[in-house]
Parts: structure tokens; C-alpha cells; sequence
């Protein structure tokens, strides 16, 4: 075999190791891409999973501080009932009314923190259905890449083999 045959059949074997080479990173590439992205889905799923148990956490301050307040004014009201006189009684009657604008101001804010922790809650039920496919679509890639080392190792095998014995 002259040196120009030699030469041209090591370019050959030469691209056709690069072609397999250039499979194999590009279904590696596809396989980090897709573990990437499900890594950043599941870093959003516990971001709004936490945010969600910090507003369940705020909710339970706000039925403490109102179950406090509404003790605070049936206590408030016996003392009215018991009040001597009338300037007692009109400075029980004022904090009472106090207490209780408190109180629903903390019961409207309850209520509006109820409704963003089920909003955050129904957020949280969407990122299931999302987590499921990219693990899917993450899974095939790994099959892929997977089938394509297995197809292609022998075949480089023999390529980079040809290669040294061309060397020689």
C-alpha cells in the first residue's frame, strides 16, 4: 500500500472516530442539559414548598395573636359587667373596641394569608405533572446516551486500533 493510500485510509478511520466521538458528546450534552433543567425545576418545586410552610408558619402567629385577643376581650367584658362606675366603664368600653377592630383587622389578614397559601399550594400541585415529564424526557437521554456508548465502544475500538497500527 503506497503512503498516499495509507494516508487517506488513516483520514478515513480518522473521521469516522470523530463522528462517533461527536455522537457520544452530543447525547452527553443533551443528558446534562436535561438534568439541569429537572435540577432547576426541583430547586423552584422547594423554593414555593418553603415559602408555602413560611406562610402556613405566618397563619399560625396570626390565630395565636387572635385567639389571645379574643381572650383578652372576653376578659375585658366581664370587667365591663363588673365596672363601679362610669368612667371605668367608658375606659373598658373603648379598649374593648380596640380589642376588637384589632381583632378583625388580624381575622381579614388570616383570611388573605388562607388564600395566598392556597394559590402558592396549587403552584406547588403544577410543578408535579412538570417534574414527571422532565424526568422522562431525563431518562430517555440516559437510555440514549447509554445505547450509544454501547453501539459505538466497539466500533471505536477498532477505529483506534486501525489508527495505531497506522502509526507503526
Amino acid at each position: 500500500m503506497s503512503l498516499l493510500q495509507q494516508l487517506l485510509a488513516l483520514h478515513r478511520v480518522d473521521v469516522q472516530v470523530r463522528s462517533l466521538r461527536s455522537r457520544l458528546q452530543q447525547a452527553d450534552r443533551y443528558l446534562a442539559t436535561q438534568q439541569r433543567q429537572l435540577d432547576e425545576l426541583l430547586s423552584q418545586r422547594t423554593d414555593v414548598h418553603n415559602q408555602q410552610r413560611q406562610m402556613q408558619a405566618q397563619l399560625a402567629t396570626l390565630e395565636v395573636e387572635g385567639k389571645s385577643i379574643a381572650e383578652r376581650v372576653e376578659k375585658l367584658r366581664r370587667e365591663l359587667n363588673q365596672s363601679a362606675n362610669t368612667k371605668q366603664y367608658n375606659a373598658l368600653l373603648q379598649e374593648l373596641k380596640t380589642l376588637e377592630s384589632q381583632k378583625d383587622a388580624l381575622d381579614e389578614q388570616a383570611l388573605a394569608q388562607m388564600e395566598r397559601i392556597e394559590q402558592v399550594a396549587k403552584r406547588l400541585a403544577g410543578f408535579e405533572p412538570l417534574a414527571a415529564e422532565r424526568r422522562r424526557l431525563r431518562d430517555e437521554a440516559q437510555a440514549e446516551c447509554e445505547q450509544r456508548r454501547k453501539d459505538t465502544s466497539d466500533r471505536l475500538g477498532e477505529l483506534e486500533a486501525e489508527i495505531g497500527r497506522a502509526h507503526v
